[in-house]
């Protein structure tokens, strides 16, 4: 409101700027071998519906949560919970990689095993030292 610019406007133009990670794509098609994977996000849940549309993006999560639908928002480990309960799983059979640094304290103040996403191949050396793909 305050830029005087309609709300369909700047969403398209944030949607162009928008591109899709196909090497990451890849990571959690590797990781949907062993683990369930949950989309946890702030985005809006209009927008990020369209998003995943567009891109055909759904396929890769079997569950969604989003804080503007939760009225809880990352950090708050409250958000992480409720993942945690959707997906039927307790924080220690969890892993959390988010872009942002206080949303991975929070991940990690839910007792779930965090990591900073960077680079794909940051994440790669990551997953593989801990383990969890190789």
């Amino acid at each position: 409101k305050e830029s005087g610019i309609g709300k369909d406007v700047i969403w398209k133009k944030i949607f162009n700027k928008i591109f899709v990670n196909g090497e990451l794509l890849k990571i959690i098609n590797k990781l949907k071998k062993n683990y369930k994977i949950a989309l946890l996000t702030n985005f809006n849940n209009k927008p990020l519906n369209d998003l995943l549309i567009k891109y055909k993006l759904e396929k890769y999560f079997n569950i969604k949560v989003i804080s503007s639908l939760q009225k809880i928002h990352k950090p708050d480990i409250k958000i992480y919970q409720v993942a945690l309960s959707l997906l039927k799983i307790k924080p220690e059979e969890a892993i959390f990689i988010d872009d942002s640094q206080k949303y991975i304290d929070g991940g990690k103040k839910a007792g779930i095993k965090s990591f900073l996403f960077t680079t794909n191949q940051k994440l790669i050396n990551d997953l593989k030292d801990s383990g969890i793909i190789y």
